[in-house]
């Protein structure tokens, strides 16, 4: 019979990689396979030609027979896998895996009880001047040049003695305290914020109820403590592991 001869399953499927794998269209991933050895290696080429392997138009038909056998294809190599597996160990001795679905690590800055309030005194301090700005009146006087200087140095300090720590979780207190009163004013005079601001403000009064907590009962637990403001929900958890008792993780499950 006449016509045109098939090609190759390694020729078009190999062709098919190569113009995914660099962002090509038919016309120039036979172009490329033209113009380069590797290519032609790749897809399974005898010797080096400069002729064009195939018209760009057999990659059309190719994608449309393919779509009709992928599924078979791929229920092919999964049983052909799973008798391999099987075969080489008993069904007493197939491995287990135990997965842990309860959290799953996120990489945030490491928490701090000092760094999480000064964070929040910043965005306080933001959110009233733009209030200010709305209301068209003098922003209220937030001490931000003592408060900056008083963080800075505390957190230039190579090694902060808990009592320190202590004295500075109190001076933030108290600043973020004081914004929150000046905002709730503000917001009285009819002063308004925009989602994000509403959404961090619930967030920093959230996580000043928790610091003050800790600070009055000279603890570090409270239920459902902030580690960070840009992601409330993520939440310490004691993994017990010898190198790093808790993580920081969302929870999956409760």
């Amino acid at each position: 019979m006449g016509g045109r001869a098939a090609k190759p399953f390694r020729l078009l499927y190999g062709a098919s990689l190569i113009k995914q794998a660099e962002h090509l269209t038919d016309r120039s991933v036979v172009t490329a396979i033209r113009d380069t050895p590797a290519h032609q290696y790749f897809i399974g080429l005898d010797t080096y030609t400069t002729d064009l392997p195939f018209n760009h138009s057999t990659l059309v038909y190719f994608r449309r027979r393919m779509g009709q056998i992928t599924e078979l294809v791929r229920n092919i190599i999964s049983d052909t896998l799973r008798e391999q597996i099987q075969s080489l160990l008993p069904d007493d001795e197939l491995p287990v895996l135990i997965t842990d679905a309860t959290a799953v690590p996120i990489e945030i800055r490491f928490p701090q009880d000092t760094s999480l309030l000064n964070q929040a005194r910043l965005n306080l301090e933001e959110m009233l001047l733009d209030m200010a700005h709305q209301l068209q009146i003098k922003p209220p006087r937030t001490y931000k040049r003592e408060a900056k200087a008083k963080w800075t140095a505390f957190a230039r300090k190579p090694r902060r003695w808990a009592k320190e720590t202590r004295k500075q979780i109190k001076v933030q207190l108290q600043y973020v305290r004081r914004d929150l009163r000046y905002i709730d004013v503000l917001l009285a005079h009819g002063a308004s914020l925009n989602e994000r601001q509403t959404k961090r403000l619930a967030v920093i009064r959230e996580l000043f109820d928790q610091q003050m907590f800790m600070y009055e009962n000279r603890t570090h637990r409270v239920p459902g403590r902030i580690v960070s403001l840009a992601q409330p929900w993520i939440r310490p958890i004691n993994r017990g592991k010898a190198k790093q008792r808790t993580e920081l993780v969302p929870r999956l499950m409760p």
